[in-house]
């Protein structure tokens, strides 16, 4: 809202807009898209719609320099929030895989001695040193406010692109890319100082010092990349569509369906038979074998798979393996579950499941937090043979620090929880795993904590 009245004031006294009615058609597919399209995904063609609307209005009613910038900053913020927000799910797929970026972090130590706060770096990590005691911070994409930057670098290519000298494009995105890289730096070493002094985590996330920190920036770049030359829309006063262009627009947006699609489609794979086998041998933790009763208590029957295994028997066939893992044993299953182990895998064994794997055979890894009892420890000799890795932290949700809660996307969620109602988590730990892997559950709202026994 703030940045479409600043766009008023941008665009007025200019005759920018000369759209041609026939555009109000636009209108149609907005409202449709409207009642498929779930909040914030549609918040860009809510945008545009308002635009079209006034433009409507104006066209019927009277002529004004108000509502003519009205409209243009309207349009324009719409097509900025479309782009933005249709990139967001490429966002969310490929930055999970990216957290902690300790290269910069002797950078961020550098420049923290610079505005005179006792600084260090040691395994990635930034140590700052006062007087009552040293404060850890780890160096994330989320505390540099990454997703805001990448946000407004989306607006700044476009804005480039239609206010500026093409010659000069690249220059000014350079100029961008290096100016914000310094600005991010110093934003963070200012969050830190404002830690320290208000111990307060919050700020980092908190909306309100989210949007402060930033202006500042886009201050910096009002003086330096100042507008060249006029918005030419002259274009848009001849309505494109006919019926030699109708087949075009059908061919691009079948192309764009089919890229997204391909995008987010999951193979369900084979239909197996059913049969699992739970590897009982390598834990003493989330026993599976000894049924809940009124006779026994304490840990065991607290942190209890029975129930869970006699759930599965309804619908599967599931056996329970005390022995060790061979391939022999393996190839009489479609499934081996691998949960909370508390002791080593041998060699063979680890080969075993490999080739288990290798053959078609689905595999299910059970961790926990912290890498508690070693059990993440054990289970990382099986999954890194698959790029996979288990963190030995804990997960809080991030404003209360209690449940954190997963509701699969309407649009963009894996097959295996598409039917999955709101699922609650509390202490999972997280994990690392390939770029282009299937993500079945992405996680927000997350604080990770690094486990310490001592």
């Amino acid at each position: 809202m703030f940045g479409i009245l600043v766009g008023i004031f941008a665009f007025f006294q200019e005759d920018l807009i000369k759209l041609n009615k026939k555009y109000l058609i636009l209108l149609l597919p907005f409202f449709i898209s409207l009642l498929v399209i779930n909040f914030p995904y549609n918040l860009g063609i809510i945008v545009l719609a308002i635009g079209l609307i006034i433009f409507a209005v104006k066209s019927l009613i009277f002529k004004s320099e108000i509502l003519n910038a009205t409209i243009t900053s309207f349009l324009f913020s719409g097509l900025i929030l479309s782009i933005q927000i249709s990139l967001y799910p490429i966002y969310s797929r490929f930055i999970v895989h990216v957290n902690r970026i300790d290269f910069l972090s002797p950078v961020i130590s550098f420049f923290a001695n610079l505005f005179d706060l006792s600084s260090s770096v040691n395994n990635g990590m930034v140590f700052i040193q006062t007087y009552q005691q040293t404060y850890p911070f780890t160096t994330t994409l989320e505390k540099l406010g990454f997703f805001v930057w990448f946000n407004i670098l989306i607006a700044v290519i476009i804005t480039l692109f239609i206010f500026y000298d093409k010659k000069k494009l690249f220059r000014n995105l350079s100029m961008f890319l290096i100016i914000s890289f310094f600005y991010l730096i110093i934003r963070y070493v200012f969050f830190i100082y404002l830690y320290i002094n208000t111990q307060e985590l919050k700020i980092f996330w908190n909306p309100i010092y989210l949007t402060l920190s930033f202006i500042p920036l886009a201050l910096i770049f009002i003086k330096i990349l100042k507008i060249e030359h006029k918005l030419d829309l002259s274009y848009l006063s001849k309505f494109p569509l006919s019926k030699k262009s109708i087949p075009a627009l059908i061919v691009v947006f079948l192309f764009f369906f089919l890229i997204v699609g391909a995008f987010i489609f999951q193979d369900p794979g084979n239909l197996k038979k059913g049969n699992i086998l739970i590897d009982e041998c390598h834990s003493e933790w989330e026993d599976s074998i000894k049924p809940l009763d009124t006779k026994w208590f304490g840990m065991l029957s607290t942190y209890n798979y029975y129930s869970w295994v006699d759930w599965i028997n309804y619908y599967y066939d599931i056996s329970q393996n005390n022995d060790i893992l061979t391939y022999e044993l393996l190839k009489n299953y479609d499934i081996l579950i691998l949960k909370c182990p508390t002791e080593s895998y041998e060699s063979d064994e680890i080969q075993a499941i490999v080739q288990f794997v290798e053959q078609g055979g689905g595999l299910l890894l059970i961790g926990d937090h912290t890498d508690v009892f070693g059990m993440n420890t054990y289970l990382n000799q099986i999954a890194e043979n698959f790029g996979i890795r288990f963190n030995t932290d804990a997960t809080y949700e991030l404003g209360t620090g209690k449940l954190s809660e997963f509701k699969p996307n309407s649009y963009f969620s894996h097959i295996v929880v598409s039917k999955l109602g709101t699922f609650e988590f509390m202490t999972s730990c997280t994990l690392e795993a390939p770029l282009l892997s299937e993500n079945i559950i992405i996680g927000n709202r997350l604080i990770s904590e690094p486990g310490t026994y001592s």
